[in-house]
């Protein structure tokens, strides 16, 4: 359950980081993330006592008395020159089209004047790539061999179970050998011992022994057979009806078809951010649930992403490394429109408060859904509590659009009430539309028996 948890956690964060999330977007996504094990993950702190598995990216910032570095082995770490072709191969974005090419490989075909030449040029740009994946890697490397306090362990193995041929040290672990003045141990045999000593065994053991199995196999074996050999006496005995039941059964099918067009099936989990969609125009946001489409990424979503990762590691909930910021240049930033956020945020009487709460994810059920509401930050306003959530966009157009907007905020408030045991009426709401620098405080903000009657009217 842990892993569908945490799945449902990642599924429920681009989802709620989306204005329009689609399953093409969400596939997508997951490709990239992949391709460059960049998933956005939420963070992860040191724990004693315990052994923690993570990737390099969410190690990032974080530091360990012991950290062992497994599988240094050429092809793995550094890879075997996957995507050295670049933006080349089917699929990628033109490199000249992306806002860090500066920082990327470039191919230089505009000169080219004949085939033999195009051959060359692909060529010197495959190899810059691949000098370039490498450099990539070698970041990671660094990342890796920074986090341990006081001991790393790098290893890597000649043999794995299936290969036939033995595997080559990575050049990081022969450069750290060497820098370490460590002799890796020769390679003693051609046969792989994993193959020699290979023995299979299901677990966990069968509690009512060996022999059960084979005679469960048999029992249901027989009980299959049985229920065949009845399926096709009835068959005979009902040869006669055979067309009339081929009809209904193709009726029934139409029918449920039907039925499938005109209803619609909430999910159970509804990012809190889409409730506002659900009250407002219900019909428009069952149908892209219905029938859904895709829709193109949106800037004012991706500069909305960046502000918000940018606030948290603002306020030291996830610390960055100086590697971070040559893999995203200055220039990426500014083309995001995250410089003028950064600078109406710094200069905000909210910069100065130190919060209590950063980027809570709060699981909030209603009936057969659960609500994800992530609230950006809460402060403490002396003995009463402030949820704040950021936006990138535009401040409400009228006091109809602003009154539902309130209704993420009234979320927000009932989640955290729940979660802390904190009065509801000690809790305030607030956005700060960061692009216009302007807070908006509520005149009202809908209870928890105003949010269930609009819930429960939708769903009844």
């Amino acid at each position: 359950m842990a892993h569908l948890n945490a799945f449902a956690a990642i599924v429920a964060g681009y989802s709620g980081s989306n204005n329009q999330p689609h399953l093409g977007g969400f596939l997508n996504w997951l490709e990239f993330a992949d391709e460059r094990e960049r998933f956005e993950v939420p963070s992860t702190n040191p724990e004693r006592g315990v052994v923690q598995v993570l990737t390099i990216h969410a190690a990032k910032g974080l530091e360990w008395n012991h950290v062992a570095v497994a599988n240094l082995i050429e092809g793995d770490f550094p890879s075997s020159g996957k995507g050295s072709s670049g933006w080349v191969a089917i699929g990628k974005l033109p490199f000249p089209l992306r806002g860090d090419s500066a920082s990327l490989p470039h191919w230089n075909y505009k000169n080219v004047q004949a085939q033999n030449e195009a051959k060359q040029s692909l060529d010197a740009f495959k190899e810059e790539m691949r000098a370039h994946l490498l450099t990539e890697e070698l970041r990671l490397m660094y990342v890796e061999v920074t986090r341990p306090k006081s001991c790393l362990l790098l290893s890597g193995s000649y043999w794995k179970p299936g290969n036939k041929n033995s595997r080559v040290p990575s050049q990081f672990l022969l450069s750290a050998c060497e820098l370490l003045k460590i002799q890796i141990p020769e390679l003693e045999s051609q046969e792989n011992p994993m193959e020699l000593e290979s023995q299979v065994e299901s677990w966990p053991l069968d509690p009512l022994g060996s022999n059960h199995r084979s005679q469960l196999d048999r029992a249901a074996a027989l009980t299959l057979e049985s229920s065949e050999s009845l399926e096709r006496n009835v068959a005979e005995l009902n040869s006669a009806d055979q067309i009339q039941s081929e009809i209904s059964l193709l009726l029934a099918e139409r029918d449920a078809a039907l039925e499938s067009l005109s209803s619609v099936t909430l999910p159970v989990r509804i990012p809190a951010s889409s409730f506002k969609d659900y009250i407002g125009d219900f019909a428009e946001t069952t149908r892209r649930l219905k029938r859904p489409m895709p829709q193109p990424p949106y800037k004012q979503t991706r500069a909305g992403t960046l502000f918000h990762n940018w606030v948290e590691s603002f306020f030291g909930a996830s610390a960055l490394l100086e590697i971070e910021a040559d893999v995203r240049s200055q220039e990426a930033f500014a083309s995001e429109n995250i410089e003028a956020l950064k600078k109406n945020f710094q200069n905000s009487r909210f910069a100065t408060m130190d919060p209590i709460d950063v980027e809570r994810e709060i699981q909030l059920t209603v009936g057969e859904n659960t609500f994800i509401c992530k609230l950006d930050a809460v402060f403490a306003e002396g003995d009463r509590k402030l949820i704040v959530d950021w936006k990138s966009g535009k401040s409400p157009k009228d006091k109809k659009d602003e009154a539902l907007k309130v209704l993420q905020l009234a979320l927000y408030r009932l989640a955290y009430s729940k979660f802390t045991g904190e009065p509801i009426e000690n809790i305030d709401v607030c956005f700060y539309f960061v692009a216009e620098d302007k807070e908006l405080r509520p005149e009202s903000v809908p209870d928890e028996a105003q949010l269930m009657k609009l819930w429960s009217e939708l769903t009844n």
